[in-house]
């Protein structure tokens, strides 16, 4: 099936998607298709976001953010992201963040069919 039609049947407004790859073999695509589709109101789960999570910000995609830390590879701050949780533009967005570890431990948890329940930070 074409990226597009992948997309338009496995995302849907009001989902948690992950998305992995870190640095190379970002998903782009998909991203770009996401945006293409205005997908609203997803939760995004990343353990080291970059600059297309803050195009999924900017577009208006995210309701929720899970990471350890989102930011621009130049290296300047997330500038939607900052708008977002600052000024709440283009929409506010719920933030939570916890280490690499943390992620990465919960992720793995969640591939053995554990369930591991993070607490919500302060």
């Amino acid at each position: 099936m074409s990226l597009k039609e992948a997309v338009s049947k496995f995302v849907n407004d009001g989902d948690t998607v992950y998305l992995g790859g870190f640095l190379q073999g970002e998903p782009h695509a998909a991203i770009h298709e996401i945006i293409r589709q205005g997908k609203k109101e997803l939760t995004i789960s990343k353990a080291a976001g970059i600059d297309h999570i803050d195009m999924l910000i900017g577009a208006g995609c995210v309701r929720r953010l899970i990471t350890s830390y989102l930011w621009n590879p130049i290296p300047k701050s997330a500038h939607a992201f900052r708008r977002a949780v600052e000024k709440e533009i283009p929409q506010p967005i719920e933030v939570e963040e916890y280490s690499l570890l943390a992620l990465s431990l919960a992720y793995w948890a969640g591939a053995m069919g554990c369930l591991l329940l993070l607490p919500r930070p302060c």
